[in-house]
């Protein structure tokens, strides 16, 4: 019985260690037992087996087998790239916009006291979040491509506008390279430093890539807690209204016993506030006003400034004298929602938060008084 197997008729499927050294030369039948299985044998023998899996169809030959239905796709490592993430230590996306490129994310990996720790490149009074950055590695490393095009293509990347480099610890770097968008589709061409071809992205992936430093800031990422808190300076500036709550929960530095007793205190959300002119504050009121700062959100939108005119400045006194000072200024409009500007002092950078959160926090100082 032929089943389809005859060296003319059949599919071989060739694997070699070399060009010249050939390990298995398989041939399959085009003919089939039923929809789940294929005839087999080994080139050169006329022993036939019957195979548990459907090869035909993981070549995309479903019915026929005719050339132009060889599926290639489900041959090829989709993945955007390959790295060790432990062996990563700096991450870079550069932004054009406006014929102006910005870096807008730039963290590096150093080693303090023995451990590895990742902070922001540039000045910055913000922490990051180890687990959040780890994650955005492991995503990049999984992400999939659509489909592969030809490197020969390179007219695609005229107007590069987006780059991702990964260092790794041996000083290899790795450079993703966005180019434009793919006509009538919504991916986008792309190219990989190594790789034996460029490639096709979906938007959505991209988007998982397109990250700034302000998306991995810890949370609470001014690091305040209301025990810390000395004094808090809040200045409407529109109003010209000027606030001061002040912490007089009472303190002891001189009894370790009633040191440990006061902190319990806060644990408990015992704690006590007055205004500059001594009247008794309610105490939740302060606290949720304490907990809107530390919860805070910030974003980062590159070729954005943050507008002149401030709505409030803020100034937090900690217990041991440290001020942590940022400015809220107007809103403006930013990819369809509103935004205001938010500015630390002593750390330069553009960042922004969402309107609503300002309104909660007027909201919530105009019970306070």
């Amino acid at each position: 019985e032929d089943y389809g197997i005859s060296d003319k008729k059949s599919l071989h499927i060739i694997l070699r260690s070399t060009p010249e050294q050939e390990l298995v030369h398989l041939v399959v039948g085009t003919e089939r037992p039923d929809w789940q299985h294929n005839f087999v044998r080994l080139k050169g023998s006329e022993k036939v087996y019957v195979t548990r899996t459907n090869l035909l169809s993981e070549f995309g030959f479903w019915e026929k087998v005719e050339p132009e239905k060889f599926d290639r796709g489900k041959w090829i490592d989709k993945h955007l790239s390959d790295f060790d993430v432990d062996k990563t230590v700096s991450i870079e996306i550069t932004k054009t916009q406006d014929g102006e490129k910005e870096t807008i994310l730039n963290l590096i990996r150093k080693t303090q006291d023995g451990k590895k720790k990742w902070e922001v490149a540039r000045s910055s009074a913000f922490r990051v979040s180890e687990g959040k950055i780890k994650n955005f590695l492991i995503e990049i490393k999984s992400s999939l491509v659509k489909n592969q095009t030809d490197p020969a293509q390179q007219s695609y990347f005229d107007k590069t506008d987006w780059q991702m480099k990964i260092m790794l610890d041996d000083t290899s770097e790795i450079l993703i390279t966005r180019g434009e968008k793919v006509t009538g589709a919504d991916d986008y061409y792309f190219k990989v430093s190594g790789a034996s071809c460029n490639f096709i992205v979906s938007a959505d992936t991209f988007k998982s890539l397109d990250q700034t430093d302000a998306d991995f800031f810890i949370d609470n990422p001014l690091g305040i807690e209301e025990s810390e808190i000395k004094e808090l300076n809040i200045k409407n500036v529109k109003k010209k209204q000027n606030m001061v709550i002040v912490n007089t929960t009472k303190k002891s530095s001189n009894d370790a016993q009633e040191d440990v007793q006061h902190a319990s205190l806060f644990q408990e959300g015992e704690t006590s506030w007055k205004d500059k002119n001594g009247k008794e504050l309610d105490a939740q009121k302060v606290r949720e006003i304490i907990k809107q700062i530390k919860d805070i959100t910030l974003k980062m939108f590159p070729g954005k400034r943050i507008p002149e005119k401030n709505i409030f400045m803020y100034s937090i006194v900690k217990n041991n004298g440290e001020t942590i000072d940022f400015d809220i200024s107007k809103e403006l409009e930013i990819n369809g929602k509103e935004y205001n500007g938010f500015k630390l002092k002593g750390d330069n950078s553009n960042y922004f938060l969402e309107s609503n959160y300002v309104t909660v926090w007027i909201e919530s100082l105009s019970k306070l008084k």
